[in-house]
């Protein structure tokens, strides 16, 4: 008979578990992807779960691994687990093998783990057994010995200043999280560069005469050019006044003149200022190109 999540939580004196923790808790004996965001209860529903596994004889508690990002979750996660399993044992909805003296699950950070695979099995890949994981202080300890005893130049890595010792390192030390992230070599790095950079460099000169499209400048800034009929979005007006310099505050920037104080004002206005209003209203959601047009 098997037990359930809710019946499980209730013999333990736990709060009874939601609807989604119990979809996750009962879930098959298969991989699935659970996605949870802070606070949710992630912790609460993986200790639930292993608890349920061997509750039900899914498996042994030796036969459960457990990995987090951090010592604090790890054994958080671990004393829950424990104490869990031993409370079952109180009540009598498990009993553990007289045969089976390690009762513990193993819960661990991943770093952790795979420093214990690598001092368990080093010698089947080559490696040295005593070999250990660097720590960031270690890393960036040793990233600074090679970057201070580095005799090349170094202005080609600040875009041809020379840049501080410590920006070197930090851009070695996130080159080498980068490659060992997607488990890559430097070779191959330098090799993909060395492509992109030959193709970027085969591409032909960008004509500058050539209007780059869906980039328009409102009527009255270019009225006064003589492509303001193609270029303007509101070409239809009949007249418009020259750009007023007060709505723009820079080359790159265009403030509307709706957005001016001069909106709440009630005076009647010229047809120009209104044409104007016009044009810039119809072009708020364009963007603006170079001045050049």
């Amino acid at each position: 008979m098997m037990l359930h999540a809710n019946a499980i939580a209730a013999a333990l004196g736990l709060p009874t578990p939601t609807t989604e923790q119990v979809a996750v808790i009962e879930a098959p004996l298969a991989p699935v992807l659970v996605v949870a965001g802070a606070g949710s209860g992630k912790t609460e529903t993986m200790a639930a779960r292993v608890v349920w596994l061997v509750a039900n004889g899914h498996c042994r508690p030796d036969e459960v691994l457990g990995l987090t990002f951090t010592r604090k979750a790890a054994g958080e996660l671990a004393e829950r687990i424990g104490r869990r399993l031993r409370r079952l044992e109180q009540v009598g909805l498990w009993t553990p093998a007289a045969d089976d003296p390690a009762v513990a699950p193993t819960v661990s950070t991943y770093h952790s783990y795979a420093g214990r695979l690598v001092g368990e099995h080093a010698l089947r890949l080559g490696r040295e057994p005593g070999a250990r994981l660097l720590s960031p202080a270690s890393t960036w300890h040793l990233v600074q010995g090679l970057v201070e005893r580095f005799s090349g130049p170094l202005d080609t890595v600040g875009a041809g200043k020379v840049p501080a010792q410590s920006t070197v390192v930090e851009a070695v030390l996130h080159l080498a999280g980068e490659l060992a992230e997607h488990l890559r070599e430097p070779a191959e790095v330098t090799a993909f560069l060395d492509t992109v950079i030959a193709h970027l460099e085969s591409l032909p000169p960008k004509d500058p005469g050539r209007r780059t499209p869906g980039r328009l400048l409102p009527r009255s800034c270019c009225a006064s050019c003589a492509c303001a009929a193609r270029c303007c979005p509101c070409s239809s007006a009949t007249s418009a006044p020259s750009a007023s310099p007060s709505r723009w505050t820079s080359p790159t920037r265009w403030r509307s003149p709706l957005s001016s104080p001069e909106r709440s004002r009630t005076s009647p206005r010229s047809s120009g200022a209104a044409s104007a209003r016009s044009c810039s209203t119809s072009s708020r959601t364009r963007a603006r190109p170079s001045s050049s047009c």
